[in-house]
């Protein structure tokens, strides 16, 4: 028995090409459409279909240990919401200026010893941070763990920020970064050696 092919018209092709390209600009629309109820801090549904839930305001009360030697005891609660809310208002680009502007980058300073012991751990950090919140007038210096949790921030997010920054930017002192105000971000070397970022508006 001969086998029958399946002939298609040029209208046929046509037709078809038009409902794939339908179907791509369609996932391409849900994928932005969630990709910004994220950046929204909303509930929304990932690529695997599996649903998240949004962005719960910071948790009253000092989240981090009585002994913190940090300034987080000053900040209110009204603070603290007021921040989390004009967070997720603005574009991710801007959020992410946000987390730039509270962050002091230090050189991490290593001193030799044992270098060639075996059993001796080298660390390959480069930098350390310092965390800082605006209320106020005044920069409160905070703890990692109450700033995370004034922006609700991953911990993932919070190392990727600074690092996607510098690989961008060539660390060349002056970034092409907008702060809510929409001003450029720049940065300046502090008195003891830190990177300090903020708007010069």
């Amino acid at each position: 028995m001969e086998n029958q092919g399946v002939f298609m018209s040029a209208a046929d092709l046509k037709r078809g090409n038009l409902g794939k390209k339908r179907k791509r600009y369609v996932n391409e629309w849900k994928d932005k459409r969630q990709k910004a109820l994220r950046n929204a801090g909303k509930p929304y549904t990932s690529r695997k279909g599996v649903e998240k839930e949004g962005k719960t305001p910071p948790k009253k009360g000092k989240i981090c240990a009585d002994t913190c030697p940090k300034e987080c005891s000053k900040l209110t609660e009204r603070r603290k919401l007021q921040l989390f809310t004009e967070f997720y208002k603005v574009p991710y680009e801007q959020q992410q200026a946000i987390i730039l502007s509270g962050l002091e980058q230090h050189k991490v300073i290593r001193r030799r010893s044992r270098a060639r012991d075996p059993e001796v751990t080298v660390s390959k950090r480069n930098f350390t941070y310092r965390y800082h919140l605006q209320q106020g007038g005044q920069r409160l210096s905070v703890c990692k763990p109450t700033f995370m949790s004034v922006y609700q921030l991953t911990n993932s997010r919070l190392q990727t920020t600074p690092h996607s920054f510098f690989s961008d930017s060539g660390d060349k002192g002056t970034y092409p970064l907008f702060s809510t105000s929409a001003e450029p971000l720049h940065s300046y070397e502090g008195e003891c050696g830190e990177r300090i970022f903020e708007s010069r508006s």
